[in-house]
C-alpha cells in the first residue's frame, strides 16, 4: 500500500485539500514506490524548470509540498495525452 492510497477516491482521483511530498508523487522503483505520476524526481524538477509541472508550496525553510489538486491536474493531463513512461 502506498502511503497516499487513502487520498484516492473510488473513481481513482486524488481528494482535494491535501499536501503531497515529492516522495509521494515521484516514481522510484529502487525504493518500491510507484508514484502518483509516471515521472522520476529528476524529470519532475526538469519539467518544473520548463514550466510543465507545478511548483510546490514552501511550508517552511526546509519543507515544501504540492496541493493534491495540482497533482490531480497533472494526472488528468497525463491521461489526456496518454503518457505512460518517465519523461
Amino acid at each position: 500500500m502506498n502511503n497516499v492510497d487513502h487520498l484516492i477516491d473510488e473513481t481513482g482521483r486524488l481528494k482535494p485539500g491535501y499536501f503531497l511530498k515529492l516522495r509521494d508523487i515521484e516514481v522510484s522503483p529502487s525504493k518500491g514506490r510507484r508514484g502518483l505520476v509516471p515521472y522520476s524526481r529528476a524529470t519532475i524538477y526538469r519539467m518544473m524548470n520548463e514550466g510543465r509541472f507545478p511548483r510546490p508550496i514552501k511550508l517552511s525553510t526546509q519543507s515544501a509540498a504540492w496541493l493534491s489538486e495540482d497533482i490531480q491536474a497533472v494526472r488528468d493531463e497525463i491521461a489526456r495525452q496518454g503518457v505512460r513512461h518517465d519523461g
